[in-house]
């Protein structure tokens, strides 16, 4: 089931994500072994974008330079009621251009929940001002021509008994990209039947606009994972059965916390992953299943084992490398053809990698860090040696292939080119 919508996996494929606190994704981002969440969620009220945000930008930047975002957006100072109308007002400009430049600057994909669970009575929102403050955020997000944000319309069905009151809140199909729902309770995807429960009657809403499904949050509320293999049965089997069930979800977000220590809810238990192995490896277990797409580099091993090798390699090989050489600024002062084109297994995947299907093309370069062009797209990807930036694209046989330049930092000339003699990486000097 395909909708074609910003950021959305082909056929039933999820994207795995987790949050909520730096330090407990942390800890889950260990306990799941090679199965590590692409997602990684975070908070801000608008008002506290300009005081909080880069910091939580920050703070996900440093666990890895890969994750993409999830952002719930409250439109609601702390102690105060939602500031819809007075956003489109403009009276929240200055925060509302602060967050577009922020997330635009940030480059990877973003899921921005904006209202998230716009239906909690407790947020008393205004469905004619909510939708109002909706369209006037993503307009100013198009006039700055942001292209890394998809829009997220987030309910918890749990608080609604009604699905035609519920979708009042809706913005519109024009200025949303993805429904989510955010789900606890058990009985909320296994009492199917319940008149009383608009899981499903939400799901179908999605279905019929044509938008994938996030589960924007969830977290075995008042069952939590102590009890192991019976914590497993009760919660975690069926949450992710309905998830098989429902191929219009293509993204979920587990909440890695004891409720009573990291939030001020102990009667929901704890749900770290990790403070129970039997949870911990069934978890792992269903994390391998390959719908799941979890962190770029895990995806990318797997995934390259399933590639086509062009028949034309010498050909290729031509190509990519006066291509590589004829865009090298003279700043360069060294670099190294590196990977499946000098081996000449240079290829496609047999099926899309991340948003394109092509083979990526390795360089590494040798230059000043104050001579690195502007015209390279710095990745938010570092490692001891280098900084990843995207230095355009070629077309092969058909193919868009996207060429990654891995920029040895300054002081670490003498160190790469030992790495490359003492690994025996197959390199080919470009210049």
């Amino acid at each position: 089931m395909d909708f074609n919508q910003k950021f959305e996996p082909k056929g039933n494929n999820v994207i795995h994500g987790a949050g909520q606190s730096p330090e407990q994704f942390k800890k889950y981002w260990e306990a799941v072994e090679n199965y590590k969440p692409l997602i990684y969620m975070a908070y801000n009220r608008l008002n506290e974008v300009r005081e909080k945000l880069l910091r939580k930008l920050k703070e996900l930047q440093v666990i890895d330079g890969n994750l993409w975002l999830q952002l719930g957006l409250n439109l609601k100072p702390k102690g105060e009621k939602e500031k819809c109308k007075e956003i489109t007002e403009g009276k929240y400009d200055e925060e509302i251009l602060f967050l577009v430049k922020s997330l635009g600057e940030f480059k990877n994909p973003v899921f921005l929940r904006l209202g998230y669970e716009c239906n909690d009575p407790t947020h008393s929102y205004n469905s004619k001002y909510f939708i109002m403050a909706w369209k006037y955020i993503v307009n100013i997000f198009r006039k700055n021509n942001i292209s890394n944000v998809a829009f997220v319309w987030s309910v918890c069905t749990a608080f609604s008994r009604d699905i035609t009151e519920l979708m009042k809140y809706y913005p519109g199909d024009e200025y949303v990209d993805w429904f989510a729902d955010d789900l606890f309770g058990v009985r909320h995807f296994t009492e199917k039947n319940n008149p009383k429960i608009i899981t499903e009657a939400f799901c179908n809403e999605a279905e019929k606009h044509k938008k994938p499904l996030m589960i924007g949050e969830s977290s075995p509320a008042k069952i939590g994972v102590d009890k192991g293999e019976e914590s497993w049965n009760m919660w975690f089997k069926p949450y992710f059965e309905w998830i098989k069930e429902h191929p219009v979800i293509k993204a979920f977000c587990y909440i890695n916390w004891n409720w009573g220590v990291d939030w001020n809810q102990p009667e929901w238990g704890n749900c770290r992953i990790e403070e129970n192995d039997y949870v911990r490896k069934r978890f792992v277990k269903e994390l391998s299943r390959e719908c799941y797409i979890n962190h770029e580099e895990t995806k990318k091993n797997k995934q390259k084992l399933n590639k086509e090798i062009y028949e034309d390699q010498e050909e290729v090989h031509d190509k990519i490398y006066d291509f590589i050489r004829s865009t090298l600024p003279k700043e360069v002062t060294e670099a190294y053809l590196w990977g499946s084109v000098v081996e000449r297994k240079f290829g496609k995947y047999d099926k899309k990698f991340g948003f394109h299907d092509g083979s990526d093309i390795d360089v590494i370069i040798m230059i000043p860090k104050e001579k690195i062009p502007s015209s390279w797209k710095y990745l938010n990807t570092e490692k001891e040696w280098w900084s990843l930036y995207r230095g355009g694209s070629i077309g092969i046989n058909g193919t868009i292939h996207l060429v990654d330049l891995l920029v040895v930092k300054e002081g670490k000339e003498e160190d790469t080119r030992n790495r490359i003699k003492e690994k025996n990486w197959k390199v080919e000097r470009i210049k």
